[in-house]
């Protein structure tokens, strides 16, 4: 009896031991794709007590979405959110260079360049009056002065207000790093990096067409005016740009918010795609924010200003958690399927995305 009781308990031994290889086998993402490592990414746990954690200033602005998690988070803070008093884009981007993400390092002003976190000297309203001394930022352009980055770029909402002037999503950058995102997905770098600044964002192509170009052929590609280049990295290329770690959360956060503000507003025309811009992109936005660049005293103080100045908050800068509790698959963008693009490729822009004429 004993001898067949033991025979039976082996039997059940290897066949736990089977059962649970055969788990972690399914379980395990490929660690040579970044994708499914970022799928695999555990996020927080919904919070449906998200309100009692705010500041009673908060409570009485967010009252209205007490109580609710995903979808009917997402639509009551739409709700809250969606119409800023913003001023024409001149005004917008002057006060935010001269005012909002102006400071002072030793006893001198200026801004820092958001994708290299370089300080560049200057004052006033007008980015060139903000200027480079040598090479700062180590990106092979020496003496290059300050753009507006529009995080979900201007191109996709055709320059039209609110959007164009919302300054929950711009960011003062060097004009290099801001060409070289262009309109460009954000999210993590794959492939060839073919672009870097010294603050670690990053420009990543991978090569859809067999063809093998090296690095050096890459650069010298880059390096075409915006209008001869555009079509052929389209076309030809995934890419993404991935911005410095100091910048991923206020970025995330950047983006996140204009999904949820605007996504009603036409947000998703010209080389807008769900399947190319957003949707591979949402879960590394929720990372970025709640994990690997949270809230600082800094970008809380900027949403206050924000606020002061056109009459809306940023929800993701004063939640705590507020990406997982709405929930990746609820910030899909809801309006995708209206005047997106047919594929994953997007179509030629014929303007680009940044301020040359600042």
């Amino acid at each position: 009896m004993k001898k067949r009781i033991s025979i039976l308990l082996s039997v059940v031994s290897v066949l736990t031991i089977a059962s649970c290889k055969s788990q972690t086998e399914v379980l395990q993402p490929d660690l040579s794709n970044q994708t499914e490592i970022q799928a695999a990414k555990k996020f927080k746990a919904p919070n449906p007590n998200w309100f009692d954690s705010l500041k009673p200033e908060l409570q009485s602005y967010y009252a209205p979405a007490k109580g609710k998690t995903g979808s009917d988070l997402f639509k009551a803070l739409h709700e809250i959110i969606k119409s800023p008093r913003v001023k024409d884009y001149k005004t917008a981007k002057s006060f935010m260079y001269g005012t909002l993400d102006n400071t002072k390092v030793n006893n001198q002003s200026g801004v820092f360049d958001r994708y290299s976190y370089q300080f560049i000297s200057g004052s006033g309203g007008n980015g060139n009056s903000y200027t480079e001394k040598g090479d700062q930022n180590q990106d092979g352009k020496g003496g290059d002065f300050i753009n507006c980055e529009h995080t979900w770029p201007q191109s996709m909402f055709e320059k039209n207000p609110p959007m164009v002037s919302d300054l929950h999503h711009l960011f003062p950058t060097a004009s290099v790093p801001n060409e070289m995102r262009g309109h460009f997905p954000i999210g993590n770098a794959k492939g060839i990096v073919a672009y870097t600044t010294n603050g670690g964002s990053k420009l990543g192509l991978i090569d859809k067409t067999g063809k093998n170009r090296q690095i050096d052929e890459i650069k010298k590609l880059l390096s075409l005016p915006h209008e001869q280049k555009a079509d052929i990295l389209e076309n030809e290329f995934e890419i993404s740009f991935e911005p410095l770690d100091k910048q991923k959360g206020n970025t995330a956060r950047g983006l996140l918010y204009v999904n949820l503000a605007h996504f009603d507003k036409g947000i998703n025309k010209g080389s807008f795609n769900k399947d190319y811009f957003w949707n591979p992109n949402v879960a590394a936005y929720i990372d970025w924010s709640e994990n690997k660049d949270v809230v600082d005293a800094d970008e809380m103080k900027r949403n206050d200003d924000i606020q002061k100045y056109q009459g809306n908050r940023n929800p993701f800068v004063d939640i705590p958690g507020l990406a997982s509790t709405i929930g990746e698959e609820a910030m899909k963008f809801a309006g995708a399927n209206k005047n997106s693009v047919s594929s994953g490729i997007a179509k030629k822009l014929t303007k680009i995305d940044m301020d040359w004429a600042d």
